[in-house]
């Protein structure tokens, strides 16, 4: 699961004096599920010499059909 920086803690999370891994780790927050979409793309992005629009469009097949009926 992803987590998300409030951008008021950035500051914070930032400091290159801010040395307390304790404190820096309390300001990261597991995002709820319902924030975030699965969206299946193509294995092309795993290339790092592919840079193109075409790598954010969503798939169809067998793993669209799987995150759509995922439940969290």
């Amino acid at each position: 699961m992803p987590v998300v920086l409030d951008p008021d803690r950035q500051a914070q999370w930032l400091d290159p004096a801010n040395r307390d891994a304790v404190a820096l780790f309390a300001l990261l927050q597991q995002a709820p599920s319902a924030d975030w979409t699965l969206t299946p793309v193509s294995r092309r992005v795993n290339n790092a010499r592919t840079d193109d629009l075409s790598l954010i469009e969503p798939i169809a097949g067998p793993l669209a059909a799987t995150l759509a009926n995922r439940v969290d």
